[in-house]
């Protein structure tokens, strides 16, 4: 293990889990903003403090590892802990992207039902429109007779 976390190696992930962190905050950020079906669906089933969690817990987790990596000192069994926070904050990850998964998959779903919804609503609006013209013409010819 000494050689997996050389110097060059430690930098890498640094940089890796500086960018997931930034995953997480930029996610973190636009369900905080915004009001999307998903949100509505997590509110209505009151899943939405679990959602936080798992966010939450995987931002901790790349803060942690970043500065184990950059800042745990020089010791016996060091590598063994940079191993064990790596793996940690690898499992959020790969935790976090099957939530992303699944909250896609929600969202594509739900387009499709958006999708036809409005379909109907606007051919409903042609008929409409068709019977108003169609009244709007036996009108006129009422008159001019």
């Amino acid at each position: 293990m000494e050689t997996y976390f050389s110097y060059e190696r430690k930098a890498l992930l640094i940089e890796f889990f500086s960018i997931t962190t930034g995953i997480y905050i930029t996610m973190l950020s636009i369900l905080a903003i915004s009001a999307t079906k998903i949100m509505e669906a997590l509110l209505k089933k009151k899943i939405e403090q679990q959602l936080l969690q798992i966010m939450m817990w995987g931002l901790i987790s790349s803060i942690f590892v970043v500065l184990a990596l950059g800042f745990i000192p020089e010791m016996q069994g060091e590598n063994i802990i940079l191993f064990a926070v790596s793996i940690w904050a690898i499992l959020h990850l790969i935790y976090f992207f099957f939530v992303l998964f699944v909250i896609f998959k929600f969202n594509v779903q739900n387009m499709d039902k958006e999708i036809d919804e409005e379909n109907r609503w606007k051919r409903d609006i042609v008929k409409k429109m068709a019977i108003i013209q169609s009244d709007i013409e036996e009108i006129v010819k009422k008159i001019k007779k």
